[in-house]
This record gives C-alpha cells, sequence and structure tokens, in this order.
C-alpha cells in the first residue's frame, strides 16, 4: 500500500452558500407544518422560526444545533433519513453529483471518473447506510491555471495567494500521479498533464502516448489510483456534509475531529470500499505491513502536520489507528462519528459514542502497538471475501431524535 498525495484545502475567503440545501430545509419545514416564509434559499428571520417551532415539537429530541447557511445540510439530511418523503426535497435527489473537467480531459477519462464517482456516492447508501443529500461537485483537470480559474468562479478568488500556489503546486504536481484534494464546495481531482486517458471498461489506455515496459500492469495501476482518489476525496466530501461543514471554517466552535481520524477514515473507508469489503482483520494486516514497526505519537496528528516530511506518517498512523477503531464495529461507524459531529456532539465526545472508548484511552493503547508483530499475527490464510459484514449499518449509536440511518 502507498499513499497517494491527498488532502483537503482550507480556503480563507468566505465559503460559497449553497442555497439548495437551505430550499431544501425550507421545503421539509413547509411539508412538516411550520411555515418558514418564502422558499427562495435565503436562511431568514421565519425560517429560523420555523426550525425553533420544530425543536418545541420534538421536545427533549429537538435538535441540539444551531441552524446556519452551514447545518442547513445536516438538517436537510437528517429529516429525509427520518422520513423517506422528505427525501424528494434532497438536491441528490434530483443530481446525485455535478462532474466538470478541464479542456484537455479525453472522452474515455470522464467516462471513467462518472463510473467512480457515482458508484462510491451509491456505496454510501447501499453499503454505508450513510445517503448524502447534496449534490457533490466535481472537478478534473491536469492544468493549475484551470483549477485556479474554478475555484475564482466558485468562491469568488483565484487561488493566487502564495499560500494557495504552493498548495496546488504540492498537490498537483506530481509527475505522472493522480493526485486530488476536497474542500467543502468541491472535490478537486489533479491528472498528469497529456491526459492519457483511463478507461474502466478496458485493459488499455486509449490515446496514451507514454511508454511502458510492462504497459497492461500501468493501465491497471494507473485505473486503480484514479479510482483510489476518488473513493477518498468522496469520503472528504462526505464528511464536510456530515458535520455541516461548508460554513465552519469561519466558525471557530466548530471542528471536524482530529485530522488523523480525518484522513484515516478517507483512506480506509476508499479500500474498503474499492477492495470487495475485505474485513477489517484483513485491512489491518494491510496498513499494519505498510506502516511497520512501534507508532507512538498519534495525538501529535489532532491537527495537519507544519512539516511536510510528517504527512507520510499522518496518513499511515492515520489509516491504522482508523483501521483499528473498526475492528470491532462496523465500517459505517467510521461516517457515523461525523454525523453526531453535525448534530453538535462535542468530538471527544462522538468518539466515545460511537467507539465506546475514551480518546485517552485508545492514544495509550494506539502508542503501545506494534505494527510488525500484528502483521505477522494477522497474517492472512488466503483471499477472504465476506461483504455480510459490510453491509449493516452503526447499531447501538446514538441517532438523532427519531431519526433512522437507513436509507
Amino acid at each position: 500500500m502507498r499513499w497517494l498525495f491527498l488532502a483537503i484545502w482550507i480556503l480563507a475567503g468566505p465559503v460559497q452558500a449553497d442555497r439548495a440545501t437551505v430550499l431544501c430545509v425550507q421545503n421539509q419545514l413547509a411539508a412538516l407544518g411550520h411555515d418558514p416564509g418564502p422558499i427562495d434559499g435565503i436562511l431568514g428571520g421565519q425560517t429560523r422560526r420555523a426550525f425553533s417551532a420544530l425543536n418545541t415539537d420534538l421536545g427533549e429530541d429537538a435538535y441540539r444545533f444551531r441552524l446556519t447557511r452551514g447545518s442547513a445540510i445536516v438538517l436537510c439530511r437528517e429529516l429525509g433519513a427520518g422520513q423517506i418523503a422528505l427525501r424528494q426535497y434532497w438536491p441528490a435527489t434530483k443530481s446525485r453529483v455535478n462532474l466538470e473537467f478541464g479542456a484537455a480531459i479525453t472522452e474515455t477519462t470522464k467516462r471513467a471518473v462518472s463510473v467512480f464517482t457515482n458508484q462510491t456516492l451509491a456505496q454510501f447508501s447501499t453499503v454505508l447506510g450513510m445517503p448524502l443529500a447534496d449534490t457533490v461537485s466535481v472537478f478534473v483537470s491536469d492544468d493549475i491555471r484551470e483549477i485556479q480559474r474554478y475555484f475564482k468562479r466558485v468562491h469568488g478568488r483565484s487561488g493566487q495567494s502564495a499560500a494557495d500556489r504552493a498548495f496546488l503546486r504540492r498537490v498537483c504536481s506530481k509527475d505522472n500521479q493522480v493526485s486530488g484534494f476536497a474542500n467543502p464546495d468541491a472535490v478537486v481531482i489533479c491528472l498528469p498533464q497529456g491526459d492519457p486517458g483511463f478507461d474502466p471498461y478496458d485493459t488499455r489506455l486509449a490515446g496514451t502516448t507514454r511508454r511502458h515496459s510492462s504497459p497492461k500492469a500501468v493501465v491497471k495501476q494507473d485505473n486503480r489510483n484514479l479510482r483510489t482518489v476518488i473513493f477518498h476525496e468522496l469520503v472528504h466530501a462526505a464528511q464536510f456534509q456530515l458535520t455541516g461543514e461548508y460554513g465552519a471554517y469561519q466558525n471557530s466552535q466548530h471542528t471536524v475531529g482530529p485530522e488523523w481520524l480525518v484522513e484515516g477514515a478517507a483512506v480506509v473507508l476508499a479500500e474498503f470500499l474499492e477492495v470487495l469489503f475485505k474485513p477489517p482483520k484483513d485491512l489491518v494486516f494491510r496498513v499494519s505491513k505498510s506502516v511497520g514497526g512501534a507508532l507512538p505519537g498519534l495525538q501529535r496528528f489532532e491537527r495537519f502536520p507544519r512539516n511536510e516530511k510528517d504527512i507520510p506518517d499522518l496518513y499511515g498512523q492515520g489509516s491504522l489507528a482508523a483501521v483499528m477503531l473498526v475492528e470491532e464495529k462496523e465500517f459505517a461507524h467510521l461516517l457515523e462519528f461525523y454525523r453526531l459531529i453535525g448534530l453538535d456532539y462535542k468530538w471527544r465526545d462522538a468518539f466515545l459514542q460511537v467507539f465506546d472508548v475514551r480518546i485517552k484511552d485508545f492514544y495509550a493503547a494506539f502508542d503501545g502497538f506494534d505494527s510488525d508483530a500484528a502483521a505477522a499475527s494477522l497474517r492472512p490464510p488466503g483471499p477472504t471475501n465476506t461483504p455480510d459484514a459490510a453491509t449493516q449499518s452503526p447499531s447501538g449509536t446514538a441517532n438523532a431524535p427519531g431519526q433512522s440511518t437507513s436509507p
């Protein structure tokens, strides 16, 4: 297992308001008998009063979070999860994904991205029991200048600051490597310059001009890298939706939890979905073997490391920690943790609720873990494929009042 460069890009400027999620909430409140005022996608006083009236009806089961443009997606999803009739107002019901491509992207790559993206979003619902309510925007390009123009259009800023340029060079300037990043508004997939033409239905790269000693092997690896990056970044999109992080980076009180779990959960869920639902012990073996040795100091990765040399350790240790957490649980618990944060749980409380362990105790256990010994003891006897372990939704976790995570 090798770590592709994947990231979350937090823009310093204002995040574009998603009127579609506010429209969703307004329509849902109206359907429940609470007048939100004009259904116009603008979160005003009357819509907030309708939300307060809903909470009054719910009593002790009231939602604990404040309704904002960011948290509107949380309410939109939760109401639809609890009452299927209210899902008609989900933006994702009309359009699950909005795909845009740079000028040089080939038709075969467009098809591959579409297949992998729709496959992953469907699996959030059918496999993990956590359907997403909002449309996911994905932009694919092999040109940093196109990406800058895209974010100028989406965010009203060009990505031309020194920090933004440095980030894009670090993520999107990898020779012959697929990479990507996500922020609350969009997923971006960076392709090698001169898109070779990825195709999920072909054993060859259409139109490739690169020379390889073993083209068939490289084609499979290239297609897998594209699929892995898409899976990984869509998990980040799910984390943003479940926590209501659209506007939260201007809110000092809100957090998505420790960075090691943000990235570790994305790696593990992507691996889980990609390798036909490998059971946790298989993934513990795979990740332990790739990391190696004793692994002290997970707590230092609660925030993203400033030193770029520490980034591989963030991904490696975060992945191992995430797969250890689900060794005795279903994989869907990794998303349930973020759902509880969206419901205004502090992340340490959500961690205890979902994984049945205090964070300080988990850190102590992790610091005493020897990944080499684990890899040796967990070596699987042969190929296994047990999808049954993956098809169950979280059980025993706290739901929103009267709500269900079942699709």
